[in-house]
């Protein structure tokens, strides 16, 4: 009678293979991650600033990006319109909310507030606005950071920051 099955042997050599195999497999995979989860939050914050702006055209009035809580971009952001012309935010005037960055990264600018007019312009109250206006996302490795800039138009552009 024949018996089927693996001997301790197959099943040593097996698990041997499979430990070589994730031990090269898994830095890698830990890698991309990181960089999934960077290029998520620079699109994330690309598609903002450019809802604003369709926003801003759509319903013919000054539309705003600004820090969600706190003093730092990091911690989310908001869309909103300032119903009451107060320049505050007051609740009920929110278009779309966004989350906190996750993973450590980061996002900094010079300006609190991006705002964009009825013609899908960078508003003069922006600071910056005459020229561009520049947000850094930051990684924990300088090839995942990238520069996110709105000129003066409300074009949004990004590009790779060069790492020295």
């Amino acid at each position: 009678m024949s018996q089927k099955g693996f001997t301790l042997v197959e099943m040593m050599v097996t698990l041997a293979v499979l430990v070589i195999i994730l031990s090269i497999a898994g830095p890698n995979f830990a890698e991309m991650i990181r960089a999934n989860r960077a290029e998520s939050q620079r699109t994330t914050l690309f598609a903002a600033i450019n809802l604003a702006r369709s926003e801003a055209i759509r319903r013919s009035t000054l539309v705003r990006v600004s820090l969600a809580s706190g003093t730092s971009w990091t911690g989310g952001w908001r869309i909103w319109v300032d119903a009451n012309g107060d320049n505050t935010f007051q609740d009920g005037e929110a278009l779309k909310e966004f989350p906190a960055l996750t993973g450590g990264n980061t996002l900094v600018s010079s300006a609190a507030t991006v705002m964009f007019n009825a013609q899908g312009y960078l508003s003069a109250g922006t600071p910056g606005s005459s020229t561009t206006l520049q947000f850094r996302v930051g990684a924990d490795h300088c090839s995942l950071e990238r520069d996110i800039k709105i000129n003066h138009l409300g074009r949004v552009s990004s590009e790779r920051r060069t790492c020295s």
